[in-house]
């Protein structure tokens, strides 16, 4: 079946948000049965401003300028998101907390084509009768809108011919209420309109007895004025209404029904039509299921939502095109004062409750999992995880799933493949399907076109590393780009991972939880950056920042004051956050993996070698809260804050870049900025570590020899410490030097106005949350001199040569001065350097 020209063409105006709900309800139900409609077609599309046919046209333009109805926008909403086949989902209203009267207004009376009168008019709410004509003999209470009305006696007579003749009573506002009332009619075609819910004298709702030539009865709605249209199905009057006669009429009218009586005999019954609609399908691309739900009515609903047998992510996307009132259009005055906006909601399930906007044309994209992990440790002293992955394929005979050969946030090549074992595959019947290895981290297996297949392996876990999973007969950690494998072009998908700790272990991670050990992770981008540990494990007291809960999770954590230390984490932690202004995450873990095995920053978790017993000695006190600083602003230096080539992931090779000087140095000059603000270090130590920087770059003779841009791209070959010390540098050496500079120019162009935090909210704002993507050398520079307001030709040679630094030219613009002993404050300071000073906490 082929749909052609289809459009709502009743009560409209130039096309407003009403029409844009009804063409939304059409166009799902065509989807609803697109086993019968293949295509479908709106009509009319275009309009000369000047040469108007019809109001329903998507697009109007003149020989200036040009907009698109609400229509059109909610056309390419559903248009956009199609599915391969529906889906089965019920959408229920929840209880009213608080009910709502849904026909609460004013009353009124009106003809068409007739004459007729009005008497002994009466409201009675709640028992007590609010308003009676009797008492109001000169009906001054009455406000005759349209027509010729005369008032004589009590009695209210229209006596002109013509449509939508209206009447109200004018300065009242009834809820629930009965309306009685005396009508006769006089003349003309038709009978008797009663109007209620009566907004204002243009919009109403009404029940017309006599309608159609005094032959039907039906409630309308009247919008504009003049707009009519039926808003239930008509009832067949047993007899003309006659002339001359005076017919008792009456209105119940509750919070959700109206009842229309005439001569004590019920004729009609309206309740509100259903105005909440949905339909599900899943797009076999990507294993989505696309959730798309209209709420017509003028109010928020709560909705529950409830989608058969699927498994989904709790986080969605959410695209929303609503309005303040039915009639809002766009125009050439406010060509885009209606489109559509996206967020994300968190509470996505296979039953959810969502509060559906009022006015609304909703798109919600669920990620359902078509992969999905079960690891074991049955004998953990072993090292062994057992590993079963079952997949959903796609419509091909071949299928080939691989390791990474790194993990994000450690640059360097790692043999994750090598450590696997018992390799086999399954179908559904159990049988065994062929594969074989296509290099040393790929595995191509053969199957029937869209099989689900099971995947068993084994994985060694003996190097107690922070990047590589580790086992043994107390704990575990997992490295899960070591551990769980990806179909090849598949990192897009989203994943269920459910733990089998041994015993009574517990279980710690960054992931969202479904149920007890099972989480979820919209992406291998997020999975193979949100590790694990397990085993009998200890939790702080969690605190909160901005109103996100942040927890530390420890394996073995020794002795220390967890109070003291939880609070000075938490200073870290609002201190960072304040920097940027934002917090992107919904929950935040520190992991403590134990003693000495490093550590590695994600995206809403980090893994840290860590022992409280070092917190009871001042320096190594010192340097567990800098590591801890650095490893959480890594959240947004480097996760979010990023270079072009950090993301989306190659996982098969090394994703050089030259800017890891920004993404680690400068993530080790806020490790000390961030403690000295939050008070856990003095400005006089935070100058010594930097000069502690400076010396161990300038003692080593590869800083004359490697640009720290080559140092950052080498990193993979030479590790973070840098490769021969003759040739060679470390990034992580000198890129907090370089941050100390650039920060000092910074301010002093600006007259300390503006700073490297400046820099680093910019290029938030701009790339990750804007552009959603990371940033070229070229853009990096371009950002840090838009906001010196000058070229930092001086200082970027500095990154882009060995060439030597000129260190006290930047040290003198907050009046310090450096020699082998340390970084000091000259005497006799200028204001601006007095200023700058106090930004590292230098007061003398």
């Amino acid at each position: 079946m082929y749909v052609g020209e289809y459009a709502t063409n009743a009560g409209v105006g130039n096309g407003n948000m009403q029409a844009a709900l009804s063409d939304a309800v059409y166009v799902m139900s065509m989807e609803k049965n697109a086993d019968l409609v293949k295509m479908s077609s709106y009509a009319p599309l275009l309009v000369n401003e000047h040469d108007v046919d019809w109001p329903v046209n998507l697009i109007h333009f003149n020989a200036g300028a040009s907009f698109a109805r609400i229509s059109y926008y909610t056309l390419n909403m559903l248009n956009d998101h199609k599915a391969t086949f529906n889906y089965p989902v019920t959408t229920t209203l929840l209880p009213e907390k608080n009910v709502t009267p849904k026909f609460s207004g004013s009353i009124g009376l009106a003809t068409w084509d007739t004459e007729a009168e009005y008497k002994d008019i009466t409201v009675v709410q709640q028992g007590d009768t609010v308003y009676n004509s009797r008492l109001d003999p000169q009906l001054t209470g009455w406000l005759p809108v349209r027509g010729k009305w005369e008032k004589q006696s009590g009695l209210l007579a229209q006596t002109a011919a013509g449509a939508q003749q209206l009447a109200i009573l004018k300065g009242r506002h009834f809820n629930a209420y009965t309306l009685s009332l005396k009508a006769r009619k006089t003349g003309g075609v038709n009978a008797f309109i009663i109007p209620f819910a009566v907004k204002d004298t243009n919009t109403c709702l009404r029940a017309h007895i006599g309608s159609w030539l005094n032959s039907n009865a039906m409630f309308e709605s009247l919008t504009n004025g003049y707009d009519v249209a039926g808003i239930s199905n008509p009832v067949r009057l047993k007899a003309p209404l006659e002339s001359g006669r005076w017919y008792d009429i009456r209105l119940e009218v509750s919070n959700d029904e109206v009842k229309c009586f005439v001569d004590n005999s019920l004729l009609m019954t309206y309740r509100e039509p259903q105005k909440l609609f949905s339909i599900a399908g899943r797009d076999e691309k990507n294993g989505d299921i696309i959730l798309k739900i209209v709420n017509a009515g003028e109010s928020v609903v709560d909705a529950d939502i409830r989608l058969e047998g699927a498994s989904v992510s709790p986080v969605a996307q959410v695209i929303t095109l609503t309005a303040d009132k039915p009639d809002a259009e766009n125009s050439f005055a406010s060509p885009e004062a209606y489109t559509p906006h996206t967020s994300t909601i968190q509470n996505a399930a296979a039953q959810f409750n969502w509060s559906v906007p009022a006015l609304s044309v909703n798109i919600i994209r669920l990620k359902s999992p078509r992969i999905a992990f079960n690891v074991r440790m049955p004998e953990p002293a072993a090292g062994i995880y057992e590993v079963e992955m079952n997949y959903k394929t796609d419509s091909t005979t071949r299928t080939t799933v691989k390791l990474p050969v790194w993990t994000p946030g450690y640059y360097q090549l790692m043999d994750y493949a090598g450590q696997v074992k018992d390799f086999h595959v399954y179908n559904t019947a159990n049988d065994t399907l062929r594969w074989h290895k296509t290099n040393a981290n790929s595995w191509e297996i053969v199957h029937t076109p869209g099989a689900e297949i099971k995947i068993t392996y084994k994985i060694g876990a003996h190097r107690n590393f922070v990047a590589t999973s580790y086992l043994d007969k107390d704990h575990g950690y997992i490295t899960p780009a070591g551990v769980f494998m990806h179909p090849e072009g598949k990192t897009g998908s989203p994943i269920v991972l459910t733990v089998q700790p041994y015993g009574n272990w517990q279980v710690a991670t960054g992931m969202d939880t479904l149920s007890k050990h099972t989480y979820t992770a919209a992406s291998y981008d997020v999975l193979y950056d949100s590790p694990l540990l397990i085993g009998e494990l200890e939790s702080f007291p969690a605190f909160k920042v901005k109103g996100i809960p942040h927890y530390f999770t420890a394996f073995q954590p020794g002795n220390f004051n967890r109070a003291q230390f939880m609070d000075d984490l938490e200073k870290i932690v609002s201190t960072a956050a304040g920097i940027i202004g934002d917090i992107p995450y919904n929950h935040y873990t520190f992991l403590g993996i134990g003693p000495g095995q490093g550590g590695i920053e994600h995206l809403n978790s980090t893994t840290v070698s860590f022992t409280g017993d070092e917190l009871n000695d001042q320096a190594a006190r010192q340097r567990t809260y800098s590591f801890l600083a650095h490893e959480y602003f890594h959240h947004y230096n480097v996760k979010r804050i990023r270079p072009v080539e950090l993301g989306p992931f190659n996982y098969d090779a090394a994703n050089r870049t030259k800017l890891l000087w920004v993404s680690e140095g400068f993530t080790v000059y806020y490790e000390y900025l961030v403690l000295q603000r939050a008070g856990l270090m003095s400005g006089a130590n935070l100058l010594q570590a930097l000069h502690g920087h400076i010396q161990s770059c300038e003692q080593r003779p590869g800083n004359r020899v490697q640009s720290v841009t080559a140092a950052s791209y080498e990193t993979w070959d030479d590790g973070p410490f840098g490769g021969d010390p003759a040739k060679t540098i470390s990034c992580y050496e000198k890129g907090p030097v370089l941050a100390f500079l650039l920060d000092l120019r910074i301010r002093h162009a600006t007259h300390n106005q503006q700073s490297l935090d400046d820099v680093m909210r910019a290029l938030y704002r701009q790339y990750y949350l804007q552009l959603q993507r990371g940033f070229t050398p070229e853009e990096f520079r371009e950002t840090c001199e838009t906001i010196a307001g000058q070229s930092l030709a001086d200082f970027f040679i500095y990154v882009e040569t060995p060439a030597p630094v000129n260190y006290q030219q930047y040290l003198s613009y907050a009046g310090l001065t450096m020699n082998k002993a340390g970084i000091h404050a000259l005497p006799a300071a200028n204001t601006l350097q007095l200023d700058i000073r106090k930004a590292y906490g230098i007061t003398d």
